[in-house]
Parts: C-alpha cells; sequence; structure tokens
C-alpha cells in the first residue's frame, strides 16, 4: 500500500508540473501588451547568471551546469557577443566586468526576449537544437553584435522541456542583421511549428524601477509583442498560424 500511495503522489507531482507549464504558458501569451511577471522574473535571472557566469565560461558560447546535493540547481547556456571578446581590457559596460552585478548598468540596453509552448509530439527538437547553435554562432559574430544571449529553462530539473531566451544588444541595427539571418528564417518557417503550438517575441528597452521589500532591479519596456498560435498543418508540409503584432505599454518611467 506504501509503495501504491508514493507511486500516486509521483504521478501526481508530475502531472502539478504539467499543468504550471501550461499556465505559465497561457499567462505569457495572454499578457498581449505588457511583459508578464513569469517573463520579467525569468529576463533578471538572465541578468544574474550572465553575471556570474560570463567570466567563467570558456569561449563564445557556453553550456553550464551547477549542481547541489546530487541535482541539478542551475543550467542554460550564454553566448557573448563580439563586443565582449576584449573583456579583458574592460572596453565593454560594467555589468560584464564588475565583480558585483548592478542592475543600473543595464539601464537603456535594448532587449528581445521569446519562448514557446513546446508539442507532446517534438520530432525536430534535435534539428532545431543545431540550428539554434548555429544561430548562436552566427549572432556572436554579426556587426552590429549582441553584448549577450542567455538561455535557461522554465524548470532546471527538466532541459527539455520550455525555455526562456533574453538577448541584450545596443545597436538597434542588429534585429536586421539577425532577421536576415538564413538559419534564423530557416528556423522560423520551417521547424517552428514543427515544434511549438505558441510562440512569443518581444522587444523594448531595459529600464530600472523599485521592487517591493528588495530594492531596484530591472524591468523590461515592452515596444512590441508578436504572439503566434499555430493551427493545423498545411498541404504543402506547413503550418497554419495566427500572427499577432501588438504595441506595448510602458508605464514604468526609469529611475
Amino acid at each position: 500500500a506504501r509503495q501504491h500511495l508514493s507511486t500516486d503522489i509521483l504521478v501526481v507531482f508530475i502531472w502539478s508540473i504539467a499543468m504550471d507549464l501550461n499556465t505559465m504558458m497561457s499567462t505569457i501569451m495572454d499578457s498581449k501588451h505588457w511583459v508578464s511577471d513569469i517573463e520579467l522574473k525569468m529576463a533578471r535571472r538572465c541578468c544574474r547568471i550572465a553575471h556570474d557566469k560570463l567570466l567563467q565560461c570558456d569561449g563564445i558560447i557556453s553550456r553550464f551546469e551547477d549542481c547541489k546535493h546530487g541535482g541539478v540547481v542551475g543550467q542554460g547556456r550564454v553566448v557573448r557577443g563580439k563586443t565582449l571578446l576584449n573583456i579583458e581590457k574592460r572596453s565593454v559596460v560594467p555589468f560584464f566586468s564588475s565583480p558585483t552585478y548592478e542592475c543600473h548598468d543595464l539601464c537603456g540596453l535594448r532587449f528581445v526576449c521569446f519562448t514557446g509552448k513546446i508539442r507532446d509530439n517534438d520530432p525536430t527538437r534535435e534539428e532545431r537544437w543545431q540550428a539554434d547553435v548555429q544561430m548562436c554562432e552566427e549572432i556572436a559574430k554579426m556587426v552590429p553584435s549582441v553584448l549577450v544571449y542567455v538561455s535557461i529553462p522554465f524548470d532546471p530539473a527538466d532541459p527539455k522541456a520550455e525555455w526562456f531566451n533574453l538577448v541584450l544588444f545596443e545597436h538597434p541595427e542588429f534585429l536586421a542583421e539577425f532577421e536576415h539571418s538564413n538559419t534564423h528564417r530557416h528556423a522560423m518557417h520551417s521547424l517552428s511549428g514543427d515544434g511549438f503550438t505558441e510562440v512569443c517575441v518581444r522587444r523594448g528597452t531595459v529600464g530600472i524601477a523599485p521592487v517591493d521589500g528588495a530594492g531596484p532591479d530591472i524591468v523590461l519596456e515592452l515596444e512590441s509583442s508578436v504572439l503566434l498560435r499555430y493551427g493545423e498543418r498545411l498541404p504543402s508540409g506547413g503550418w497554419s498560424v495566427n500572427r499577432q503584432k501588438l504595441p506595448g505599454f510602458k508605464p514604468i518611467s526609469r529611475l
């Protein structure tokens, strides 16, 4: 009886995680004109991870995994842009070179963040991952380049589930360079619908605002959201898609 009880508890636990992921993505997709609290918390995590891991990572693209008491407590990927290659000469913003994380150093940077709801049947996962690796290599070498791109799973214990992605950069021209990438176009038009049912892409500017009981922290001042919802597979092999591009609200002033 005790073994059956343990099995039942495990099933309920796994079911609750799945429900949480579904609720999470619904919340993100329903936040049409503002960045959801879930995304903002993940973005703040990404910024701290970038500060903590950037100087430790070898090479331009680095995977990391932190273990504590035998369990994974954090994992992901950090990509350094071309503007960070001379980091030893302190020729970049203090955020990347100071031993102390200072959120004010991020104020005014541009951002793009994106995530998607993974299909139960995800046949192109490996192909999409390889395309993502290739895209990271291209991003790091683009001119103008990014400052940093951080990618982490929502649930560190389940890296095959949904991930959150944050790109920080200075020059708006980077987006045009990125959108002309053949790798990006292939992933967006050929792989995205096979792997995701929904995708959310946001862009804007990093600001600073007070957080209750914790001092100031970053906010994402949204300029626009692109929400993609994939429907039925088309005879051509692609997917029908409902695409919404919506303006963002920016009610919070920078400090």
